[in-house]
């Protein structure tokens, strides 16, 4: 094992402190035999431009968790062609493990808990809690939607992240947005859960209130708008007339 991080936010998980170390003392070891056997045979949980994420085939408590495997060729564009590379992951993985940790760690809780971060070689890994639920998208291309919370619900969480806590997540579509919830998606389902935001790969911190190229997406009658972006929030918001994918204005 190359590296291994703990996140400080494990520091607040409301268990024993034998539970605390049988749990994250097995974490290390465990978590990088599982990533080496996941990363050729096991099926992904999603795969997004930079990053797959693997379930666990291990009962962890209290958490269960995931993982984040960065794209080696991702990474070896970071020094190639930089440029591009900014267009798809803001910083270094472990600069987003460290930005999920410290919003989690500071209060903001509509994300996953990060685990740890590990590096096995040249792959970069983030253990994360794996959330039950599904993505807008999912929901979306099952013919669902989300009865509770509503779009104002959803709106005042991305406020709180932007404002309080300063944080940009500048790729708010539907494959980002997630619902927690334990209830089932079939076609026509009206979902009940909690609206939670994932994928901080291409977040940033804002020194002062954001500024345009803080955001590729709008939320928010107030926020800035990039043309080419703006379909993605037109399929989170609520049209007029048609149904939407929030119930609930």
């Amino acid at each position: 094992m190359d590296e291994f991080k703990l996140s400080r936010s494990t520091e607040s998980i409301a268990v024993s402190e034998e539970e605390r170390e049988t749990y994250f003392g097995q974490l290390g070891p465990s978590l990088k035999a599982e990533i080496e056997r996941r990363i050729a045979e096991d099926p992904m949980i999603g795969e997004g431009k930079t990053a797959r994420v693997f379930s666990s085939t291990e009962t962890r408590k209290p958490l269960p968790a995931c993982f984040k495997i960065w794209r080696r060729d991702i990474l070896k564009m970071k020094d190639r062609d930089p440029v591009s590379y900014r267009k798809l992951q803001y910083d270094t993985p472990e600069t987003e493990f460290s930005l999920q940790d410290k919003l989690y760690t500071a209060g903001f809780h509509d994300i996953p808990r990060p685990l740890a971060f590990e590096t096995i070689g040249d792959f970069q890994v983030m253990a994360m809690e794996e959330l039950p639920g599904y993505t807008l998208q999912q929901i979306e291309e099952a013919g669902g939607a989300v009865a509770e919370p509503g779009w104002k619900e959803f709106e005042q969480l991305v406020l709180n992240l932007n404002r309080n806590y300063r944080v940009a997540h500048r790729d708010l579509g539907p494959q980002n947005v997630f619902l927690k919830t334990e209830e089932k998606l079939t076609p026509g389902a009206a979902l009940k859960g909690k609206i939670m935001i994932i994928d901080l790969g291409l977040s940033k911190r804002t020194g002062t209130e954001p500024t345009p190229e803080d955001f590729t997406l709008t939320i928010g009658d107030r926020m800035i708008k990039y043309p080419e972006d703006s379909r993605g929030v037109e399929k989170l918001k609520p049209i007029p007339g048609k149904p939407g994918i929030f119930t609930h204005s």
